[in-house]
């Protein structure tokens, strides 16, 4: 046996815990450096107000469409559910791209920036999904918690993927060049 095993009660193993914990500071430590010139950003709380609007306008479209499908007749909650919020994403997608963020600046095809707004789409049912999981079924509170608690931590998850990757400007070396004329 090694003085090394000996000493620290195992082996490798000590020695990997502290690397993945030395790690995980790092990582997080650059995270808060990120976060913090993010949300000091000039203009950053307009853009926030703006997409709280724009996010507010498609919750409504896809609250009224829900109502309307389930109102017309055959369909299921859940298809009408589905329905609705894809309109919602629709709607979100091109107000966002309209009032909130400048989506030429991105320097990416229009392609591009719908499939990114359609995985953050995704991202955010994914989060609410483990946001109601965790506040209903682990901690016990009702649904409706659950649901407000998904609600909020989809927000600003998305907004940040959002502001923060999907529509963050393109470096100038690669933006689009001017048409010439």
């Amino acid at each position: 046996m090694s003085a090394r095993a000996g000493h620290d009660g195992g082996s490798a193993v000590g020695v990997g815990s502290r690397r993945v914990a030395s790690a995980i500071r790092t990582a997080l430590g650059k995270f808060a450096t990120w976060l913090e010139a993010f949300v000091l950003a000039p203009g950053r709380f307009a853009e926030l107000v703006r997409y709280t609007m724009v996010s507010a306008t498609a919750l409504i479209v896809d609250l009224a469409t829900f109502a309307a499908l389930m109102a017309s007749g055959p369909l299921t909650a859940s298809s009408a559910g589905a329905f609705s919020v894809l309109t919602g994403l629709v709607v979100h997608y091109l107000l966002s791209t309209r009032f909130v963020f400048d989506a030429a600046a991105t320097g990416k095809s229009h392609g591009r920036l719908v499939g990114e707004y359609a995985m953050t789409g995704l991202l955010g049912f994914v989060v609410t999904w483990i946001a109601i999981a965790v506040v209903v079924d682990v901690l016990g509170m009702p649904a409706g918690v659950g649901k407000l608690s998904g609600v909020g931590a989809t927000f600003i998850t998305v907004y940040l993927v959002r502001a923060g990757l999907v529509f963050r400007r393109a470096p100038l070396a690669t933006a689009r060049p001017p048409i010439a004329g």
